[in-house]
């Protein structure tokens, strides 16, 4: 047999057992996750929640892209603040002009 013959079947006997250890280490993972996701109960609460849960998916996907500090997401905070911050300033000037109204009603009154 030529030395050629017997580094081309050392290479592929190489490149097998470096398949079935990362075939291994995939099962070994595999059964981590699973493990861990039994045990935070990650079945169920796809099952109550499960558009929260893809939500969260999507967030954390976002993030581990590195999707943090990019010019989305500050316009994504920016649309948020503005969304949070209406419902109180409408209340504040729904109270503001109440109070006006109030007035004017006494004073008619008097």
């Amino acid at each position: 047999m030529s030395t050629a013959k017997r580094a081309g079947r050392a290479k592929r006997k190489g490149e097998l057992d470096l398949a079935a250890l990362l075939f291994g280490a995939a099962k070994n993972a595999g059964s981590a996750v699973d493990s861990a996701a039994e045990s935070v109960g990650l079945s169920e609460r796809v099952a109550e929640m499960p558009y929260g849960m893809v939500a969260a998916a999507l967030a954390v996907g976002y993030v581990a892209g590195g999707g943090l500090f990019t010019p989305t997401t500050a316009r994504l905070v920016q649309l948020g603040v503005k969304l949070t911050t209406v419902p109180f300033i409408r209340n504040q000037l729904l109270d503001v002009a109440e109070s006006a109204v109030d007035g004017l009603l006494n004073q008619t009154r008097k």
